[in-house]
């Protein structure tokens, strides 16, 4: 475990003065906190030391702090007073008097208010327009529903009333009340949480009935985040359970239509959360953002009934982040219908799921591992005709959205919605291809509002896929999937199990095979949720909680975690959602994937995590343990393979042939197939055993080129466009490179570039550059081969048994076996082997080369500067921190500085000296 201190001058001093009675190894210290030479020449810090270590403006002073703690934290906001409404305010909380003035006047930055249970009487609206920062509004009760804010003069405006509106500012927070607008069809009350970063909404519900959006300001909640790093999250918010009104949209109904919920503007350029919310009977857009470049990601979100979509949302235009729905669930069941007014023209009319729009032209979001499902249409009372369905890509108007991409979801229909409808591509739509992989559809009804059939994608949507999917549909004369002037489409190991025409081409071409016609699918019927009161507290035998916690608010940090087990997304413990994405890899393995700046990201697993990879500005925790990096993984590899099975009836275990036996070899198929028409991309696999063409699989003729090498090794060459090359091989994938447009499947499953090489090697090894120069050369006792994630770069490096070259600012990384039996490193490169970071020049000795300690040093405020020296071997880390080419190491001492960031080392042997000036947290293991 680490042991962490965060010193200031001041604190170094007063601690000094009240440390007196310290052990024998402190009293060389003089009380000005310069060294008390004679006492302390010579002699190596002791933990005791550790414990006392602060920072100074010369010297060494030893020290603990047990200093410096906030008023109060939140959800990760500081706030400098937490003040009571009844208390401390006087609010009156039954209800009778306003509590307005009250409120305006604790509206500081800094300031929490807390509200105990009753009911809080607002007459006049809160027109906040000031940027304030960490400011909050936080109810007391046990629900959310303890605390309620009532408006009782806001039926009388008619066009809706602003309780809370902020632009600017960062972090605010507002948690565990409710809004009550009452069962009128007049009320409306709308929040406008709009700070440049951690914007927090959370636990609050609006009560009564939602009215058209001609009594109100056309949206419930405003949430836009217009820093391109700021992320606002929206948690357990719930909406409409009492009922609303369903006008439809105005162009198709001319009536009233309801009201959007939640309305993301035109500025929006960082990242809108939701997680968990609960949107109900929305007679508009649930969640609209369609014309700004930020994203809107929704997790593990349910939307039932909601008239024009669960989401009405485009991909945006971030650097690094995606729109994506998440383990949503999207319900029509208008058995569950609330109040719908007393207009007579309020009823469902579109019943949309998935609504993809853009003014744009950017792409759809992306839908994985969601549920879609349609039970009850009967209270739709105009023409079917203006039913949008379950998956809508739209062209009308000045829309022009791009293509949508939908993994791992499942969709039930029992009426007449449409099912998947992508109109025409427009002009202005950047990309042009949808991507359904592992979809499970069931249709049961005849026909739907658009014709009999559960896909239809309209011209213009070439390179669009269906993969590893499912259709049925049992009743009817039921088509499956329709393409209508596209090119180059693909259709390909799925089951289409439909009454009429599995896949229809009109005016298309593309590539439609191993298509079965007799399954059925995994369904989701009767799965929905019935209320959103469920727990999230399932937590089975062996599950561990894990959390990444992000440190630095200016860089973004990716991770990688491999589990041998399950995996799951943990929304509980996360702050602004969770991990970017939980996927199985196959033989049992599951990967966890995202990226974090200052936060908390979080999931659960049960098994053991086996490898991992993460920047420097991030700490761990396992089950509500703070980690070191080294203790992250906590189980091994299983080292068999679906291609290196062992004999099972006693014969020799021996795959070779020598002596003139005979073993029969274990052959398997693989499949490079080709997705760009327009790019050729090469491949080269270098295989040790035997290979062979596979011209059964191949779509157009087969690999250019099997030759036998040397040491029973055999190269596979070629090239492909758009179609799929395929090749036996018996023994193992030892290495290979490949273009970036190719997918990669083998004994008929699909992998990931990082699973192609299948040859199990005794040793990993890294060499990472730390932006000067290093040139380095090895040789090791055995075979030695580029790892796939290094592909063409580390190809180049190796020759035989020996790989040689430089690196600046990348990394390159090898397989081997065997011991390295020479290194020779010519500049900072940091050196790891088997993720362990090593000394370079003690490889090929009879010395551990293994960097066992580490320390680093953060600076938290201004420039400081620092010098350490140790015992033994000294060298900078890329995985713990920064490595500047102005901190200088030279015979175990080293003398840097650091602003605002962290600055890391590993080191073997003891630490014998340490000097700092200025303000800096230090971390070192015990």
């Amino acid at each position: 475990m680490g042991v962490k201190y965060n010193i200031t001058l001041a604190m170094a001093r007063k601690l000094v003065r009240e440390d007196g009675d310290s052990d024998s190894s402190g009293k060389g210290e003089e009380p000005d906190g310069t060294n008390g030479g004679d006492g302390a020449a010579g002699r190596l810090m002791n933990r005791r030391d550790y414990v006392k270590l602060s920072a100074v403006t010369t010297g060494a002073v030893f020290a603990s702090s047990g200093l410096g703690a906030a008023a109060a934290e939140r959800h990760g906001i500081q706030f400098d007073r937490v003040v009571n409404a009844v208390d401390d305010l006087g609010m009156d909380p039954d209800g009778n008097d306003p509590v307005d003035d009250a409120l305006t006047d604790a509206y500081e930055s800094g300031t929490l208010i807390e509200f105990p249970e009753g009911t809080y009487r607002v007459e006049s609206e809160l027109l906040w327009r000031d940027d304030k920062s960490n400011f909050g509004m936080r109810g007391l009760g046990d629900s959310h529903t303890d605390v309620e804010f009532t408006f009782p003069n806001a039926d009388g405006s008619g066009t809706g009333w602003w309780f809370f509106k902020q632009t600017g500012g960062t972090d605010v927070l507002l948690e565990n009340f409710s809004i009550q607008q009452t069962m009128d069809s007049t009320t409306s009350v709308s929040v406008s949480l709009q700070p440049d970063d951690g914007g927090k909404i959370i636990d609050v519900e609006w009560l009564g009935f939602v009215p058209s959006n001609a009594h109100s300001y056309g949206q419930l909640l405003r949430m836009d985040v217009e820093t391109r790093d700021g992320v606002n999250l929206a948690r357990r918010v719930k909406i409409g359970r009492d009922g609303a009104h369903m006008g439809g949209h105005s162009a198709d109904t001319d009536d009233n239509p309801g009201t959007t919920y939640v309305l993301v503007y035109d500025g929006h350029v960082g990242e809108m959360r939701f997680e968990d919310v609960w949107f109900e009977q929305c007679g508009h857009n649930s969640i609209r953002s369609i014309r700004g470049d930020g994203v809107v990601r929704i997790f593990d979100s349910t939307f039932l009934n909601c008239d024009m979509g669960g989401a009405r949302i485009h991909d945006g235009d971030h650097p690094t982040k995606e729109s994506v729905l998440d383990g949503c669930s999207i319900i029509h069941d208008q058995s569950r219908l609330k109040e719908l007014g007393s207009d007579p023209t309020s009823y469902p009319h579109h019943c949309a799921g998935v609504f993809v729009d853009s003014y744009e032209g950017y792409d759809g979001p992306t839908v994985r591992n969601c549920d879609i499902e349609y039970y009850d249409l009967s209270e739709t009372k105009k023409h079917t005709n203006y039913l949008w369905g379950a998956i809508r890509v739209t062209k009308t108007g000045i829309s022009e959205p791009g293509p949508i991409t939908v993994t791992d979801t499942r969709i039930h229909n029992e009426t007449v919605a449409p099912n998947i409808w992508i109109q025409d591509r427009q002009s202005g739509a950047i990309n042009s291809e949808n991507v359904f992989d592992n979809v499970q559809f069931t249709f049961d009804n005849d026909t739907t509002s658009r014709g009999p059939r559960m896909m239809y994608v309209g011209s213009g949507w070439d390179g669009s896929r269906v993969t590893n999917s499912c259709f049925h549909a049992p009743s009817g004369d039921v088509d499956g999937i329709e393409f209508v002037d596209c090119d180059n489409i693909v259709v390909k190991d799925s089951n289409i199990n439909v009454t009429g025409q599995a896949v229809q081409l009109t005016d298309t071409d593309g590539n439609v095979r191993n298509i079965t016609y007799d399954g059925t699918c995994d369904d989701t019927s009767d799965s929905s949720p019935d209320s959103d009161d469920s727990t999230d507290d399932d937590t089975g035998d062996g599950w561990q909680s894990f959390v990444i916690e992000g440190v630095d608010s200016d860089t973004w940090t990716d991770y990688e975690f491999t589990i041998d087990g399950e995996a799951r997304a943990n929304t509980e413990l996360s702050e602004y959602g969770t991990v970017g994405n939980v996927e199985s890899v196959g033989d049992g393995t599951s990967r966890v994937t995202g990226s974090i700046l200052a936060g908390v990201d979080a999931f659960d697993y049960d098994g053991a995590i086996v490898s991992y990879t993460a920047g420097p500005d991030v700490v761990f925790t396992r089950d509500g343990e703070e980690l070191t990096r080294e203790q992250v993984v906590d189980g091994e590899p299983d080292p068999t393979g679906d291609g290196d099975d062992a004999a099972e009836d006693g014969d020799s275990t021996d795959n070779s042939t020598d002596d003139g036996g005979s073993t029969e070899l274990e052959w398997h198929s693989f499949v490079i197939d080709g997705v760009d028409f327009d790019t050729y991309s090469e491949y080269e696999f270098i295989v040790r055993g035997e290979a062979r063409k596979n011209t059964e699989l191949s779509e157009y003729g087969s690999v250019s080129e099997v030759e036998s090498l040397d040491e029973g090794r055999v190269r596979v060459a070629g090239a492909v466009r758009s179609g799929v090359d395929a090749f036996d091989y018996a023994g193992s994938i030892q290495s290979f490179t490949a273009g970036s447009d190719v997918l990669f499947e083998r004994d008929g499953e699909a992998i990931d570039r990082d699973e192609v090489v299948d040859r199990e090697f005794e040793h990993d090894l890294r060499v990472v550059g730390v932006g000067t120069t290093s040139t380095y050369e090895f040789t090791v006792d055995e075979e030695l081969v580029a790892h796939p994630s290094c592909e063409d770069r580390c190809a180049d490096a190796v020759s035989g048994t020996t790989a040689a070259g430089e690196v600046s600012s990348e990394t390159v990384r090898f397989l081997f076996d065997g011991p390295v039996t020479e290194f020779e490193l010519d500049g900072d490169a940091a050196v790891y082997v088997d993720g362990a970071q090593v000394d370079a020049a003690l490889l090929g000795t009879d010395e551990d080369p293994t960097l066992d300690n580490w320390l680093t040093v953060d600076g938290i405020e201004s420039e400081t500067t620092y010098q350490f020296s140790v015992s033994g071997r000294l060298h900078k880390s890329p995985d713990l921190g920064s490595t500047e080419a102005d901190d200088k190491i030279s015979d175990g001492m080293v003398i840097g500085s650091v602003i605002d960031d962290v600055d890391g080392y590993r080191f073997n042997g003891d630490l014998t000296m340490m000097r700092v000036q200025g303000t800096a947290e230090l971390e070192f293991n015990e």
